[in-house]
């Protein structure tokens, strides 16, 4: 799974999957819009302290890669205090 991550040709099912995505996020930010600015503040709030958890929780996937530089390196406080 990895040498597929590291290929640096996308392909034309790539640039679809991309375009859907956007367009998914589109979608349903028009469909969250309707509750305000408070649903967008949550949802970039959210955005910006998922990496911060995922960055604390989960072991890097290879032990000379650049997650291994920064595996462990938000603290629980910096987590709480974002």
């Amino acid at each position: 799974m990895l040498e597929a991550m590291r290929d640096p040709h996308i392909g034309s099912f790539g640039v679809a999957a991309i375009v859907l995505q956007l367009a998914a996020k589109l979608v349903l930010l028009h469909l969250l819009l309707p509750g305000g600015w408070p649903v967008l503040i949550a949802i970039c709030a959210a955005a910006r302290l998922g990496p911060l958890i995922w960055a604390r929780a989960l072991p890097p996937l290879r032990a000379e890669g650049l997650g291994a530089s920064i595996a462990g390196a938000s603290r629980f406080r910096n987590v709480l205090g974002w």
